[in-house]
């Protein structure tokens, strides 16, 4: 599935169709969307989390010690999950 292959091409197209059906881009976090839709938009949601490989590690690393979500998200984002989703989705050209 590297980038720009034809598998993937697919797959960012499916991303793209999933996040234009939002209403809200915290959707998919709400559990407002059906939920092949939100998995695609998961999916793509935390590969943009995983840009930034230091958060995303310290993230995992916080969730694998059995810290709560919301407060370890803060903690390596410094915002909450919807403030970013928000901002991914702003950013992206759909």
């Amino acid at each position: 599935l590297g980038k720009g292959r034809p598998r993937m091409k697919k797959l960012d197209a499916e991303i793209h169709r999933a996040v234009r059906s939002m209403d809200q881009p915290d959707d998919f976090l709400e559990g407002r969307m059906p939920a092949d839709a939100s998995h695609l938009v998961s999916h793509g949601f935390v590969t943009f989390l995983m840009q930034n490989r230091r958060r995303y590690n310290r993230l995992i690393h916080l969730l694998h010690q059995g810290r709560e979500f919301s407060q370890s998200f803060r903690t390596c984002y410094g915002t909450t999950p919807a403030q970013i989703a928000q901002h991914w989705v702003g950013q992206k050209p759909f």
